[in-house]
């Protein structure tokens, strides 16, 4: 269905199957390490500097790529199906 300002609710002419977005394990494991850095990253990485900043920039560098994902699965339109994890 559609929203019309000026009106009820209409039927599109042509209905897209919803749009997924699976967070799965496999995105997980895409991060560095397993998982979202954290302050635990300190004691993890001690005085590696830059093993931290390698660390954390490529987790920023994963969920822009998500985000970039995500936008373009609003930009189809209507359609955008959540699911609990």
């Amino acid at each position: 269905m559609h929203t019309n300002r000026e009106g009820p609710p209409r039927e599109t002419a042509t209905r897209r199957a919803p749009a997924k977005i699976n967070l799965t394990l496999e995105v997980v494991a895409r991060l560095p390490n397993g998982k979202l850095p954290d302050r635990g990253d300190f004691k993890h990485y001690g005085h590696d500097l830059g093993g931290r900043v390698a660390a954390w920039s490529r987790a920023v560098a994963e969920s822009e790529r998500l985000a970039e994902e995500l936008e373009m699965l609003i930009a189809r339109g209507p359609g955008l199906a959540a699911e609990p994890l």
